[in-house]
This record gives C-alpha cells, structure tokens and sequence, in this order.
C-alpha cells in the first residue's frame, strides 16, 4: 500500500511539473490573473467560433494592442489627442463583440464626429468591481494618463461591502489569512497555481449569475417575487449601496488627482417594468435564478447603485451618463440580461456620446470642432 502511495505521488508530481512547463512554452486559456496581480496581454489575438449566442455573429475576432486594451495604438501627438479609456466590467470589455464593436470603440467614433484627435481603449476587464478597477487605474492608468476615463459600474459591485471574488484573490483588497496569501504569492510564479486560480474565479462567477448565458424571452417561465422581499433586499443592499458610492468617490478623486476626467456612466439592463418590443414578453416577471427571483426586482435594487453614481457624480461635479434611464428596454440590445449585442453597443454609446459631449467640448477646446448637443 506504502508503495502504491508512493507511486502515486511521483506520478502526480510528474504531471504537474509537466503541465507546469507546457504552460510556459504555450499557454492556450490566457490567463488574466496570476496570484495578487493583473495581467494585461499586449498584442493578443483572440478568435471565438460561437455557438451559443444567436443575437451575436459566428465569429468573434478581438484584438489587444500594445497596451493590452481593446482599441488603437497610442497616437504620437498623446498630450495633444482627446485620449479617453473605458473601465468597467464584462459590460465594458464586451468580450463577445468583435473588434471594433464593443461600446468603447464606437464611443471613440461617436466623437470623432467633433473632435479632432480621438484616441479610445477599452480597458474592460470581465468579473471586475470597483476594487479591481482602484488597482487598474494605480497600476496601469496613472502612469498613461489619458484625459478622460470613462466608468461604467454598478453591476458587479451589487451585495460588496468589500472585495469580490475576483477582486479579492487578484487585487488583495482586504485581510487575508495566511494561507491565502502564500497562496497568492505561489500562484504569482506557477502556471498551474494560475490555471486552477482563474477556474475557481471563473465557477464564482458563474454562482453569481454573471457569467454570459443566452437568454430566450419566450422560454422562460413568469414568476412573482414573494411579498416582502423587495422590502427586506432594499434593507440588505443599502449599505452595499453605501460603500459603492465611497469607492466610485475614490476613483473620481484619484482620477483627478493624477490628471485625468472621471466620467461616470450607469449601468443599464433589458430587467424593470414594461414589455420588450421584440417579443412582447413582461420584462418585469422574467426569472433571474438568484437572490433577486424576477427581473422588476433586480433593477429595482439595481437602480440603488445607479442611484449612488447619480449622487456622487452630483457632489463631486463629475459628468454623468445616464443610459441607465435611457438605454431602451429592449431584446435587441442585450443578448442576457446584462450584455450587449451589437446593436446595443452602438446604442450604448450615442448615448454616452450624447451625455458627455458638452463635458469634453470644455475639457478639449482645442480638439472641438462642433456638433456636441448643448454646449453651453
């Protein structure tokens, strides 16, 4: 039996020291992770044949430059361009939409209808919160320094009072036992470590009804929430809601502090009352598989967080859009209850565009050349 065991053991250390070393020649899964850092993938190219969207195309090419970001290269004349980059989530790096599509990179076309000299990226990052985005700007961002960032948050911060999953295995936000942290710093150095940290990261986020899914309207079974819970969810979330607003105020102040514009942008979702135009279907009594039950109330809590960035973008004088309150209710734009097809992207961003571009005619006068929407 002792020798068995023994076997057992050295085969297992053999293939671990394998997998380790054919991690390092090629490593197919592009990890974004490794132990307490974020990994950003200069020049990567990514090609996904899709077979579980029907709202999105078949198939997907997306590509990193030399930052790591979805977008075009840094112009030679930088201080001189309006230079914006979006952070966000899975709903900003918009991982299903091919080069070129995702709501970023048609911002940046939006804008050049009036400005000269517009440089966008999209810094999204998928399962990121406000905590991962604090360590991206510190990381990544101060030392680039475009004018303008542009945050859209709300969904992935929902139920935090301190770091996610994602956040907190990545970033280190918050007291960590030791074993974590020798994890973290093993994960750092061993592919492997990497690998199976990014699996469990990724099956968390599948818990939390944030991975991308399809969702067919007709398919789905109407049910009411039970009375009382709206009550008792708005009653748990308040604090949430809360220490939202304190991050979102943070990432303005550094922002400014380092020289760059906050911008702040509310995070839309086909869920809220009403019915979708496409299919006719009550968006209101949509299941959602989670805490929340039905669709009416997850953007009714939601909306707390929104409610929160309408706020600190009021006391911190910061420019907002809205697209929350105007982004249609409607199948076409969304692909699942949270990301966008196509088409929603390019929604998304006139209506970003339309927002934020009285804000940008101020802060880049020299690059302006007409067409923003009430500029005073």
């Amino acid at each position: 039996m002792k020798t068995l065991v023994i076997k057992l053991l050295k085969f297992a250390a053999g293939a671990v020291i394998l997998l380790e070393l054919s991690l390092r020649v090629y490593n197919p899964f592009g990890l974004r992770i490794t132990g307490d850092k974020i990994v950003l993938f200069p020049y990567k190219h990514f090609v996904t044949e899709n077979t579980k969207f029907d709202k999105i195309e078949r198939r997907i090419v997306r590509s990193n430059n030399s930052l790591g970001f979805r977008g075009a290269e840094p112009p030679a004349d930088f201080g001189n361009s309006l230079t914006v980059i979006a952070v966000g989530g899975s709903t900003t790096e918009c991982f299903y939409l091919s080069d070129g599509k995702s709501w970023p990179e048609r911002l940046g076309q939006q804008l050049e209808q009036s400005f000269n000299r517009v440089w966008v990226n999209n810094a999204g990052m998928d399962g990121h919160s406000t905590f991962g985005h604090a360590v991206l700007l510190r990381d990544y961002l101060i030392g680039l320094k475009p004018r303008v960032l542009v945050f859209l948050t709300g969904l992935n911060d929902m139920g935090l009072a301190e770091a996610g999953p994602y956040d907190r295995l990545l970033t280190g936000g918050g007291d960590r036992p030791l074993a974590a942290r020798l994890f973290l710093k093993a994960a750092a150095m061993s592919r492997t470590l990497a690998l199976a940290q990014n699996v469990y990261l990724y099956s968390r986020t599948k818990e939390t009804g944030l991975a991308h899914s399809q969702l067919d309207l007709k398919s789905q079974v109407p049910v009411k929430a039970p009375q009382g819970l709206l009550k008792a969810l708005r009653a748990r979330h308040a604090p949430f809601a809360e220490a939202y607003a304190l991050r979102l105020k943070a990432l303005v102040r550094t922002a400014r502090q380092n020289g760059m514009e906050p911008v702040l942008a509310t995070q839309p979702m086909p869920c809220g009352k009403g019915t979708d135009p496409e299919t006719g279907v009550d968006l209101a009594l949509l299941p959602t598989g989670d805490e929340f039950v039905n669709c009416a109330v997850k953007w009714d809590i939601l909306e707390m967080y929104n409610d929160a960035a309408r706020r600190v973008a009021a006391e911190e004088k910061a420019p907002l859009a809205d697209v929350a309150e105007q982004l249609p209710k409607d199948s076409r734009y969304f692909y699942d209850i949270a990301h966008f097809t196509d088409s929603g992207a390019a929604a998304l961003a006139h209506y970003i565009y339309k927002d934020i571009c009285p804000a940008m005619a101020k802060l880049a006068p020299a690059n302006y050349k007409g067409g923003c929407p009430a500029v005073r």
